[in-house]
């Protein structure tokens, strides 16, 4: 605390803060300096139950929990992955990649949105949906130039010609690439033989 005592705490706030200054598709758990994620043992002292060691942390993080963990070598503690307790093979595993859909969904709706109601020309359903489509891609082009995401892209599925006067619905279909991760580090270190 800034009086000089320590203090038992939950570090649910500090994982919040963390978020707080992360970019969207940014974990929390870098351990680069420059990215500033790392917790210093200065602020936290120790992790509770005292003695629990990197298998136990392990095993909550197989179990889907998020969890703070040493690394030999690093000086702070850092949050060992971004768990989301998802379903096994689940696209949205990590923090960060539910952050990125959530953020995606936000824009577009609003760019959708200013769609509502306008008039299309029932001669060329397609090429009108499509037109406005495009309106609904600003958002995506806009988190692929900050590296939010790797690519997108936006369809309209065609055969809304028959259906459009009926139930007055533009469908779109989007389609993102996420950012790539490196979670484990593997080396294969061997010894070489001299070369003639």
């Amino acid at each position: 605390m800034l009086d000089g005592t320590t203090q038992i705490v939950n570090l649910a706030g500090l994982v919040c803060g963390l978020y707080a200054k992360a970019a969207v598709q940014e974990s929390i758990g870098k351990t680069r300096a420059e990215a500033g994620f790392g917790i210093p043992k200065t602020k936290l002292l120790e992790l509770l139950p005292a003695g629990m060691d990197n298998s136990i942390i392990e095993l909550l993080d197989v179990a889907g929990y998020l969890t703070f963990r040493e690394y030999d070598g690093l000086d702070d503690f850092f949050v060992y992955h971004t768990k989301m307790m998802s379903p096994d093979g689940s696209d949205f595993r990590y923090a960060e990649d539910v952050r990125v859909k959530n953020k995606i969904i936000r824009e577009t709706r609003k760019e959708g949105l200013l769609l509502l109601n306008d008039d299309i020309d029932l001669e060329d359903v397609q090429g009108e949906l499509e037109t406005r489509a495009k309106f609904m891609f600003v958002p995506l082009q806009r988190m692929i130039d900050a590296k939010e995401i790797s690519s997108a892209e936006i369809t309209v599925p065609e055969g809304q010609e028959e259906t459009i006067l009926e139930d007055e619905t533009m469908r779109v279909k989007i389609r993102y690439v996420s950012r790539g991760y490196i979670r484990e580090v593997e080396v294969d270190l061997g010894r070489a033989q001299p070369s003639d």
